[in-house]
């Protein structure tokens, strides 16, 4: 019975896992994304569709990293 119980909790802990790490990479590094991309190119790029979502997901990766820098450095 204990088997039962450890492996159900293993499997509530991975699918909750998946979601947080999935809502993580969808709303913070896409929407970064976004918003720093329609800020740089003045509201151009990108457009309607999701044909360039990896480029989105790059520059949002890429902001945080900046953010990280930067914050280090301030409190440096």
């Amino acid at each position: 019975m204990d088997i039962l119980f450890d492996s159900i909790g293993r499997f509530i802990f991975e699918i909750l896992k998946l979601i947080i790490r999935d809502l993580i990479i969808d709303i913070i590094v896409y929407g970064l994304g976004y918003i720093t991309l329609k800020i740089v190119t003045l509201g151009f790029y990108p457009k309607k569709d999701r044909s360039n979502d990896h480029a989105i997901y790059i520059s949002g990766t890429i902001s945080i990293i900046l953010i990280i820098i930067a914050f280090g450095l301030i409190n440096n």
